[in-house]
């Protein structure tokens, strides 16, 4: 557990900052400078200030090349997004254990988008509720599964949010040649340019700083949570205290029955008007995946009637040439790629 405005670190890797306590927002940043193309006349060595990280040191006694001749070209940069040193293209997604599920949203950028893997309860947990497995992804997630009681009177919801997400960029600037003058160490977004430790907003979207680190860095982090799920009693409303963001009510007037969650587990003999799988409860048009090997879609909900698909295509054999890569548009799946 850490308090508001903590800072740690996560091995050399990242170093991170307890943005909201309540919440349990946090934001992590790369702990060392990276560095593009270096030029034959400099090395990498160790920081001394900082054992982990490594500084790029020049030679003192080169000598700039007359005018007029040609300076070396910078090799071009591969249009990638780079995470812990694996290289993802344009709208590839994938998982960082079970803690983010990142997507690579401007490769020519560089810029990527990670999000919280799993959703969570911003509220305690009742006493006639417990935390299962989430169908959807169950080596991961959790999902609360109700059952009220004779004694239980609650008509409270249990709304699951995804935190704001992160994402990370920078500016394409070649490596100088030799000769040439280096450029400052900014951030450019939106056709603007930023300092490094200035921050800036882009509408109600994205609260974002530039860290420079040498490379045009700059992190942007929603502003609003995202509520993935909500009960047919509840609604979003403008939040009072952001005018960007709604947040959700709840009436608790409406004559319904008073489950808890869309995900609760269905009581026998009470009908829900529902499709059931798995003990969790999804409505008329609902679609869901079971881990990754279905897709479902509850199709009659007064018949409990649900269809459920392969998740993902099968390939029984692939062309010379061809390869099986990740499907940017779901992670679990491999599109062929030729």
């Amino acid at each position: 557990l850490r308090g508001q405005g903590e800072q740690w670190f996560d091995g050399c890797q990242y170093e991170c900052t307890c943005e909201d306590a309540q919440t349990g927002r946090f934001k992590c940043t790369d702990r060392c400078p990276s560095y593009g193309a270096v030029p034959p006349q400099c090395q990498m060595v160790k920081d001394a200030a900082e054992p982990c990280c490594e500084v790029v040191v020049c030679d003192p006694n080169y000598v700039t090349p007359v005018p007029g001749s040609s300076p070396t070209p910078s090799p071009p940069r591969a249009s990638v997004c780079v995470y812990e040193g694996q290289s993802y293209t344009q709208g590839q997604a994938w998982y960082t254990g079970c803690d983010y599920r990142c997507v690579c949203e401007d490769a020519d950028q560089g810029i990527y988008r990670c999000t919280d893997r799993c959703p969570y309860l911003a509220q305690a947990l009742p006493a006639e509720c417990q935390l299962v497995p989430d169908p959807n992804d169950p080596l991961c997630c959790e999902v609360a599964s109700c059952r009220p009681s004779a004694s239980n009177t609650s008509t409270g919801y249990l709304i699951p949010t995804v935190p704001p997400g992160t994402f990370t960029g920078r500016q394409i600037t070649p490596t100088p040649g030799p000769g040439q003058v280096p450029q400052p160490d900014v951030c450019i977004y939106g056709g603007q340019t930023y300092s490094p430790g200035q921050r800036w907003t882009d509408g109600c979207q994205l609260d974002c700083i530039c860290e420079g680190q040498g490379i045009g860095r700059y992190v942007c982090t929603e502003i609003c949570p995202d509520y993935s799920v909500l009960p047919a009693q509840c609604t979003l409303v403008p939040d009072p205290s952001n005018p960007c963001c709604k947040i959700p009510f709840c009436d608790q007037n409406q004559p319904t029955p008073p489950t808890i969650s869309p995900q609760s587990t269905l009581v026998p003999g009470v009908n829900r008007n529902a499709c059931v799988y798995n003990g969790v409860m999804y409505f008329q048009g609902s679609h869901w995946n079971d881990g990754c090997d279905f897709t479902c879609f509850c199709e009659d909900s007064t018949l409990n009637k649900y269809r459920c698909d392969q998740r993902c295509p099968r390939y029984d054999s692939v062309p010379a040439g061809c390869t099986l890569q990740t499907d940017p548009q779901d992670a679990c799946c491999q599109v062929v790629i030729c």
